[in-house]
Formats: C-alpha cells, structure tokens, sequence
C-alpha cells in the first residue's frame, strides 16, 4: 500500500513539472510542439493527474497566437522612427546654411532740418559757419538735408565688420574739408572690422566713432536736435587704428584705443595717441571716465621759411622744434541717470595742449541736461553749457530747450531754440554789428529705420 502510494505521489510530481515546463515553453513553441512533447510523461492512473493537462494546453494554445501581432509589430515600427530620424538629418544643413544672416543688420535713415538764425544778417539763407562756427551741424539758414544714412553690421561671431555711409551738407563739418579727410573717405563714418575671441573681449580695426563725449552725430539719439558746443569744439569725432574693449563684469566695461589721433585716417606727424575709458553701470545711474593723450599737431608748415627742409613732401617747421614731443590731454566725464521718464545726464572736459614756444593752451567745459517723456510720442529737453578757453580768458554760455514729437516710432520732430552768448562781440546782429550773442529756431525731421 506504501509502495503504491509512492509510486503515485512521484507520478504527480512528474506531472506536475511537466506542466510548470510546458508553461514556460509553450509561448516559444507552437502548439503541435506543445501536444506532441505531451505524451513523453507516464499516464496518470487517477484523474488528479489527467486534468490539468488537459485543461492548461488548450488555454496556452490559445494564448499563443495572441503573443504573435506583437513580435511582428515591433518591425514595423523601426521603419517609422528611421524616417523620422533622416527628415530631422536632412533639415539640419538647410538651417545651418541659413544662420549667417542672422548677424546681419542695417539701418537707414534721413535727417533734415529747417533753420531760422534770428540775429544773424541774412539768418535764412546760407552757410553760416564763419560766424557760428562753434556750432556742428545746423549751421544753415533756411531748409537743409543734414544727413543720409546707411548703417551696416555684422555682428562678430566670432569675426564680424561695419560701415557707416553718410551724405548731405553735415558732411564738411564732420567727415570732409573741414576734417583733413583724403578724397574717396569724406562720406565714410566708419568703417572696420571685428573680432571677439571670446564673449565678453572684442577687437576693432578701422575707423570708428570716439568712445568720448555724452552726444553722438545722429540726431534722434540725442535730448535735443542740435549738438552742443562742447561736441563740437572740445571732443573729437572719430578716430582711425585699434579699438579692444573688456566687460570685466556685465556692469563694468574697460576700453583701450591706440589710434592715429583726433580726426584723422592719415596722421599729421609720427606720434600716435591713446587713450582709456571707463565705464560702471548701477541700476539707473551710469558714469563713465576716459582719457585721451598723443601729438595731434602737424609735422608739415604750410608757409615755411627759408631754411626750413623739405621731408617726404611737405616742409617742417624747424623753428617750432619737435612736434612729435608736444602732445594733447583731455579727461572727459560722462554721468547718466534715470528715474521713471526722467533721464539727466552731465558731462565734463577738459584739454590741454603744449604749443612750444606759444605756451599751453587749456580750455575746459560742462554740459547738463534733462529730458522727461510725457508719454511715448512727446517730450521736452533742456541743455546748458559753459565753455572757458584760458589762454584767452573768455567763455561761452549755450542754453537749448527742445520740444519733441514722435507720431511714429520711426518718425521723429524736434523744435530747437537756442541761445548762444559770449564772453566777448563774437558774433555779428541783424545790421551787421559786433554782437555778444546769437538765437536761433532749428525744426528737425528725422526718419529712421531702427
């Protein structure tokens, strides 16, 4: 009786594992493989045994092919992500081939103005530089182009250039006989080409604006339409060699010139000139503080004495010993700061020159401004200046009140009235009389692209 029991329990253990393995293969296997392997164990003599089998194999032959749309899904989904893997790889060249324009910008603009100089003879018509030659560009009486523009950049990436063109009757005073300008170079503000190796460090060569003075050439950029005397007198315009500037932080800015001198694309004489600036930036208040030194007289007399040599095609003045040795300062001080709609800003220079035996020549001057915006389209602006020339012991006082008006974000009027007074009969009244002072109405008009 024990033996026979035995004899059954290891039967159903068999049988039961060849259940257990028959669940494990059956989704491998088909199930012909999984009816034929059946058979192999010994028949069960109870119906303990008998059941299972034949209850689990038809449930696995019927899970089998349920198994079997998903293994051959699975390859028709690659074919999918392939597609959309080369569609993404055959975009990829078009964009980059594409991306250069995005460092590529440019700006137009024109500037005209109509000028009444009330005080002067002949105050509606004309060039009136010999008399208000202080002043930069609205020296005209009547009605003017001062300025055409054309402004092109390509940002540094890490190589990048621009050109300023401009024309129209401000040229003389900023780029052409009056400047020393060679022919071909009178209508070119700047020119020069950049590279920034790194974010924060960028190198200029070329022709390029001064990095000194509070006013700039383009009007609309400016609180009021006119420059102010100590623009146009006191600080250059632009310069011609090096330019490397350094944000040492994102509020500080470091900037370093080696140049030819003031104004000048061809040096007068062998020195060069250089200069720093720089400038710190705290939420709404800014200063800046620049220095600026090198010969700026020429080598060449233009009326030489008998004994004075010819050198390289213009003759030396021996008699006013080394030019190149006789150099020029200037500190120049730029404040700015905001609050709201209101923006003030003050700047400070002073320069001095050695002539030899003429002595030093010292001449210092301040500016202040203010503008308020009403609203986006309408603002008023004052500015006051005072010049002091030393050697001469005489001064200048400017005072301009600018109203404004912007229809359009590209458009812009602005009316000047401005008085001019000084320390001595430098200017000339209606009949033609010495005169201390000078009033003047400029109407601007400015339409520009940016």
């Amino acid at each position: 009786m024990n033996e026979l029991v035995s004899r059954t329990s290891k039967r159903a253990a068999g049988a039961a594992l060849a259940i257990l393995v028959s669940l494990t293969l059956v989704p491998r296997a088909n199930a012909q493989d999984t009816a034929t392997s059946e058979p192999s164990a010994e028949p069960a003599p109870g119906a303990v045994v008998e059941t299972p089998a034949t209850t689990e194999a038809p449930a696995e032959a019927a899970v089998a092919p349920a198994e079997e749309p998903v293994v051959t899904a699975e390859p028709v989904a690659m074919p999918e992500v392939v597609a959309e893997e080369e569609e993404v790889a055959a975009t990829e060249p078009e964009a980059e081939a594409s991306s250069w324009t995005d460092n590529l910008s440019f700006r137009v603009f024109a500037d005209a103005y109509v000028a009444a100089h009330w005080t002067l003879p002949n105050g509606f018509e004309g060039n009136q530089s010999a008399i208000i030659g202080h002043r930069a560009y609205d020296i005209y009486g009547g009605p003017s182009l001062a300025w055409a523009g054309l402004d092109l950049r390509y940002a540094p990436d890490p190589l990048g250039a621009a050109i300023d063109l401009r024309f129209g009757t401000a040229v003389p005073r900023l780029l052409g006989a009056f400047s020393g300008l060679p022919e071909g170079l009178q209508f070119l503000k700047q020119a020069y080409v950049s590279w920034r190796p790194i974010e924060n460090f960028q190198i200029d060569f070329g022709q390029f604006d001064t990095i000194y003075g509070a006013e700039v050439s383009e009007s609309w950029l400016n609180p009021n339409y006119s420059r102010g005397s100590l623009y146009n007198v006191v600080q250059p315009f632009y310069h011609m060699g090096f330019r490397a500037s350094y944000a040492v932080i994102p509020e500080l800015t470091l900037t370093a010139i080696a140049v030819n001198g003031w104004n000048n694309v061809s040096d007068n004489n062998d020195g060069k000139s250089v200069g720093i600036q720089g400038a710190l930036t705290v939420g709404d208040f800014s200063v800046a503080l620049g220095y600026l030194t090198g010969p700026e007289q020429s080598d060449c007399n233009a009326i030489p004495g008998p004994d004075d040599p010819p050198i390289a095609g213009c003759v030396t003045d021996e008699d006013l010993g080394d030019h190149d040795g006789r150099f020029r300062h200037l500190v120049d001080l730029i404040l700015r700061y905001s609050v709201g709609d209101l923006a003030l800003v003050a700047n400070g220079d002073v320069t001095i020159e050695d002539f030899g035996p003429a002595g030093y020549t010292t001449i210092a001057g301040g500016m202040i401004g203010a503008q308020y915006r009403f609203i986006p389209e309408f603002a008023l602006a004052l500015r006051g200046e005072v010049l002091y020339f030393e050697d001469t012991d005489e001064s200048l006082t400017t005072g301009t009140f600018t109203i404004e008006v912007a229809p359009d974000p590209h458009l812009v009027f602005r009316l000047d009235n401005r008085l001019d007074v000084s320390s001595y009969d430098q200017f000339v009244d209606n009949s033609g009389q010495p005169s201390e002072l000078v009033f003047s109405s400029i109407l601007g008009v400015v339409a520009h692209s940016d």
